[in-house]
């Protein structure tokens, strides 16, 4: 199974509205292809949106899989870590074949801040 994700970057006052993006919480639902396509174009049309990527992968039926747009950093110490989206999915085929189950888990990994000495 193929699946492209397609991550934006969006304006503080769209995340303010909770318009696109639930923060600390669990969110389920599902969007039919006409609502996903509804929102996608909501989104090209508004301003201080921006597409940075459109990562695929290909899974088989019930394996995780992972798609990610990540810089590795370094502090100073030695230390390493990353940046950025990091979602992980599980799809399944439901037994006739009529419909598919996607399991979505998306993180953002922020920069770290260096603490005053």
């Amino acid at each position: 199974m193929a699946v492209r994700a397609r991550i934006a970057e969006v304006p503080g006052w769209l995340q303010d509205a909770n318009l696109a993006i639930v923060q600390g919480q669990d969110a389920a639902g599902v969007l039919s292809a006409g609502q996903l396509e509804a929102l996608h174009k909501a989104l090209a049309n508004t301003d201080g949106v921006a597409w940075i990527a459109a990562p695929e992968v290909i899974t088989l039926n019930g394996l995780q899989a992972q798609v990610s747009i990540t810089e590795h950093r370094s502090l100073s110490d030695g230390q390493t870590y990353f940046t950025g989206p990091v979602i992980d999915l599980i799809s399944t085929i439901a037994p006739n074949g009529q419909a598919v189950e996607l399991v979505v888990s998306a993180q953002l990994h922020v920069s770290r801040q260096l603490s005053p000495p």
